[in-house]
């Protein structure tokens, strides 16, 4: 783990290239190239005004490469901000106030520094992280339109869902399975690759004041300039965040965008039942899987202590919430389109969920039977000539089984010697293990060096540690992130100490 950062000096130490009122920009060199660091301070309508301000240049440089990205799959520069306006119509409903707001000040720090950008490039690239990765696309834009119209009609015609590298994956570890009992978990992006986007590699970092004047929690985001939705993040209470895309029939407009529900998160859950309260408070518009993890800093080395995590099935439908070693995912079999056991041969259903105690994990693959019953991914029952058998997915066998493989063998002595990661062999040991930074990051390299992986993250959710990774290179050139080195941040000291958990419930009447 490369280029360790302290936050003993202002941020994290780098080099500020530019101020705004309390907030600022830092550069940070990294094995993967610079790490641009955001800093941010006061109501969120403030902060995005300081954001707009600080990066206006840099949104702008953001948005050609996104249009670049979308221009491949059909949409012109043109046609682009019209369907994502459209899309954030419909989401703007569903995001609260203050993000909404934060885009209001993010136009007016641009307007203030004369960067021309208008609210529909705003409003998409808000909208972007989930407009765009719609299974049944064409239905979806279709839905849009209150007329037909020819800039959108039919952009997307053929378009193969399976062919995009979207095969995310993330997995946590802790209790008995780590040095101390402490938190561990990932999140590795696999999505785009060699875009540029890597040029503008981010960290944000808010210190946010909510709307009644209360303090939100301190909080950061890490992705890439010119963005505000929440793609991975973790907060001062040590709650971290993951999300992978797992293509699902169930889908609509009419659903709340993940990467805003993961603000929300951020900015308020100080232990992991109020997480989950905010992840179950209403649908979402298509199938994702999460990992919601609480490394419980405040309370470490007290017998208070009890970090967690949780794994999250969702689609536009159905919300299913999974602790460690879940009985439901103990009992997953497979199910055909109508969520029934499909029978082998022998009359028996079929098995397939690896379920452990301190560690939750996942891939596309969804273990409960109402999500999986409409998923396209892996072999999903939905698509015409798909058998349904969760064990043929592709992210199954290359991703979830060999993020269980490698647990055990870190922590039970086994071998692990999976075909699918041959490279990563390691014989018996025959002892117990104990999991700490060093192989959790063997973990992330793990699942995450495969032709898309431009981001990975790996959350010491306890110590309040990050360690990140992006994609280096073009072409030949190009190194998946995981491999390229990542570069450490201590969060502390930036967030201003731990927040600990509070038993006062986040909404009146909770």
């Amino acid at each position: 783990m490369e280029a360790r950062v302290s936050g003993e000096q202002k941020g994290f130490g780098g080099e500020i290239i530019s101020e705004y009122g309390p907030a600022f920009m830092e550069l940070l060199p990294a094995p993967f190239g610079r790490l641009h660091c955001v800093h941010l301070m006061g109501t969120h309508r403030e902060m995005g005004r300081q954001y707009g301000a600080l990066l206006g240049e840099k949104i702008l440089e953001v948005w050609e490469i996104v249009c670049r990205i979308a221009g491949a799959a059909g949409l012109s520069p043109e046609v682009l901000p019209l369907v994502g306006a459209r899309a954030w119509g419909h989401y703007r409903e569903r995001v609260p106030d203050r993000y909404r707001e934060e885009l209001v000040g993010v136009l007016e720090g641009c307007e203030e520094k004369g960067h021309r950008i208008s609210p529909a490039m705003l409003e998409t690239s808000a909208a972007f992280p989930d407009f765009s990765s719609f299974y049944q696309v064409e239905k979806m834009l279709g839905s849009l339109m209150t007329e037909p119209d020819p800039k959108i009609d039919h952009i997307w015609r053929g378009k193969d869902p399976s062919g995009l590298p979207a095969h995310c994956s993330a997995f946590a570890v802790w209790g008995k399975r780590t040095r101390e009992g402490k938190m561990y978990a990932s999140r590795s992006l696999d999505w785009e690759s060699g875009s540029g986007l890597s040029d503008y590699a981010a960290v944000t970092v808010f210190h946010p004041v909510l709307e009644d004047g209360r303090p939100g929690v301190p909080n950061l985001l890490f992705g890439h300039l010119g963005s505000l939705g929440c793609i991975a993040g973790m907060n001062a209470a040590g709650i971290a965040l993951s999300e992978i895309g797992a293509f699902n029939e169930r889908e609509t407009f009419d659903g709340r965008p993940w990467q805003y529900v993961f603000r929300e998160i951020l900015d308020e859950a100080t232990s992991l039942k109020q997480a989950a309260r905010i992840i179950d408070h209403g649908n979402y518009t298509q199938g994702y899987c999460f990992l919601v993890v609480w490394g419980d800093p405040a309370r470490f080395g007290s017998n208070q202590f009890r970090p967690a995590g949780l794994a999250v099935e969702v689609d536009g439908c159905n919300i299913e919430l999974f602790e460690d070693d879940d009985p439901r995912e103990r009992d997953a079999v497979w199910v055909d389109r109508e969520g029934s056991p499909v029978l082998d041969a022998s009359g028996h259903s079929v098995s397939y969920g690896l379920p452990m105690k301190d560690a939750v994990y996942r891939a596309d693959t969804a273990f409960s039977s109402t999500v999986r019953s409409g998923q396209a991914t892996d072999n999903g029952p939905v698509v015409e000539g798909n058998d349904g058998d969760p064990r043929k997915g592709d992210t199954y066998r290359k991703l979830h089984v060999p993020m269980a493989e490698m647990i055990r063998s870190f922590t039970e002595g086994a071998a692990f010697d999976n075909p699918e990661k041959r490279k990563y062999a390691m014989p018996a040991t025959g002892s117990v293990g104990i999991i700490g930074p060093e192989q959790a990051i063997r973990l992330c390299e793990m699942t995450g060096d495969n032709d898309g992986n431009i981001m990975s993250v790996l959350y010491e959710a306890t110590d309040l540690k990050a360690h990140v990774a992006f994609e280096k290179g073009r072409g030949t050139t190009w190194t998946p992130a995981a491999l390229t080195g990542y570069i450490s941040l201590e969060l502390g000291p930036v967030f201003g100490g731990a927040v600990g958990p509070v038993s006062d419930p986040l909404r009146a009447g909770e």
